[in-house]
């Protein structure tokens, strides 16, 4: 039987503004794709990638571009040569994921070949004004052992002294999302380092990873907006993760 697939657009409000270097967000704005066959509906979400100027319309247009393809039967495999890394391409990825678990009876990470146990993630401290406004939010994620903490370059150093007395117990990972320079990088690590943070993950600013050819950190770093996809690859290999 041939696929039908849905499209439609959801407003998820925030509890609190999440912030970060440059945004911030008080509502999440998803594309919500559906693709259906022989009774089963496959569900997958979007919400894209801000600093690639994605909008639920951008998202929509290129799920329809491909949406003859998705219903006459491609592959996850063939999407990814329908589409571009983005929001619109991992919707319909989750959706024809989620199609073959309920059509084959196998949850997905049984289907990816995950071993089943339990997963340990990050609570994320957005941006604060204040050093000890972002102390308190990580004293209340208590039960939480690891902390994902939104930087820019107002006062990096002291918020983190500031959560780790806080959270002496914590794993910290630290997330720049691109706020700072080669100089600043150089100047914040070392104190960061001595603070307990485990990883920084963006420092710069997409594209400027050069500056980190030669350049051995502290503390080990992490690409995020600079390797979107398998393709960006070889642009942060011995510049990111030492």
């Amino acid at each position: 039987m041939k696929r039908k697939l849905s499209l439609h657009t959801e407003s998820w409000p925030i509890r609190v503004p999440f912030r970060i270097t440059g945004a911030t967000w008080v509502e999440t704005r998803v594309v919500v794709c559906e693709i259906e066959q022989d009774g089963e509906v496959g569900r997958g979400e979007g919400v894209g990638v801000y600093y690639c100027d994605e909008t639920p319309a951008s998202m929509s247009a290129q799920i329809l571009s491909a949406a003859a393809r998705i219903e006459s039967g491609a592959s996850r495999t063939e999407l990814l040569g329908l589409l571009p890394h983005g929001g619109a391409r991992n919707a319909l990825d989750c959706a024809l994921w989620d199609l073959e678990a309920r059509q084959t009876g196998r949850s997905a990470w049984e289907m990816a070949g995950v071993t089943e146990g339990p997963v340990t993630t990050v609570f994320t401290v957005g941006l604060e004004a204040e050093p000890g406004d972002m102390a308190k939010k990580a004293g209340t994620a208590a039960e939480c052992p690891d902390l994902k903490v939104k930087l820019d370059d107002d006062r990096p150093v002291e918020r983190i002294a500031a959560i780790r007395r806080a959270r002496p117990d914590a794993r910290l990972v630290v997330d720049a999302n691109q706020a700072w320079n080669f100089e600043q990088l150089q100047r914040f690590a070392p104190p960061m380092r001595e603070l307990g943070v485990t990883m920084i993950e963006q420092p710069l600013a997409r594209g400027g990873d050069a500056a980190l050819a030669n350049y051995r950190s502290p503390v080990p770093l992490c690409a995020d907006e600079s390797c979107l996809d398998l393709h960006e690859l070889d642009q942060v290999v011995g510049r990111a993760t030492r």
